[in-house]
């Protein structure tokens, strides 16, 4: 008479399904956990949560900002600095090639200098004689390509123009920044973008 073998099955988990497992199991408890601290009084019953105490950024500027004037720079503020209903205006910054100017002693230049243009609507710039009679956007591609006629002849990497503008401005002012440099292709790669917030006045930038 002939005996059978009888083989018993091994069951067991093939190495990618325990992996697969292992992933699924890994992304629940990254997606479930709570990230506090849980603090406790036996005697009481008590159980409470603590939250981490995640680091504060102290310091609103993201690089270096340099108080002497380097290139031309567009300041984008409200016509009155401690009033933000009045309205925007943008002054072009030259800097000095003989001497180290000051962004605030530029502003006043400018100012002085009617190197200024309103961002209000045609009638009111045409109406009233203190407000210099030139749109924002012509003043600001006018001024882009008379320093980069002087200053920026030639492409070269190092050439630049810095925007500092309070958050109230408006993208397209922007924009025509970049649109306005883009025209010149190689001549301004690149543009420094500070902003605003907080303390009112040019001279917290």
């Amino acid at each position: 008479m002939a005996f059978k073998r009888v083989h018993e099955k091994k069951a067991f988990m093939s190495l990618p399904s325990l992996i697969d497992v292992i992933f699924l199991l890994l992304i629940f408890f990254m997606a479930t956990i709570n990230m506090s601290t849980v603090v406790s009084d036996r005697n009481r019953g008590i159980y409470t949560q603590k939250k981490f105490d995640l680091p504060e950024i102290r310091n609103r500027q993201t690089g270096p900002v340099q108080d002497i004037l380097q290139t031309l720079m567009f300041q984008i503020e409200h016509a009155d600095p401690q009033d933000n209903a009045s309205p925007m205006v943008v002054y072009a910054l030259w800097p000095s090639r003989r001497d180290s100017l000051t962004v605030a002693r530029a502003r006043d230049q400018a100012a002085a200098r009617k190197m200024v243009a309103y961002f209000v609507p045609d009638a009111q710039r045409n109406a009233d004689p203190d407000i210099p009679n030139i749109s924002p956007y012509d003043f600001i591609t006018r001024e882009i390509n008379r320093y980069a006629d002087q200053y920026f002849r030639t492409p070269n990497p190092k050439n630049y123009i810095e925007i500092r503008a309070v958050k109230e401005t408006e993208f397209k002012t922007i924009n025509h920044i970049l649109n306005a440099c883009s025209e010149l292709e190689d001549r301004i790669p690149r543009i420094y973008v500070r902003t605003l917030s907080g303390e009112l006045g040019a001279d917290v930038f």
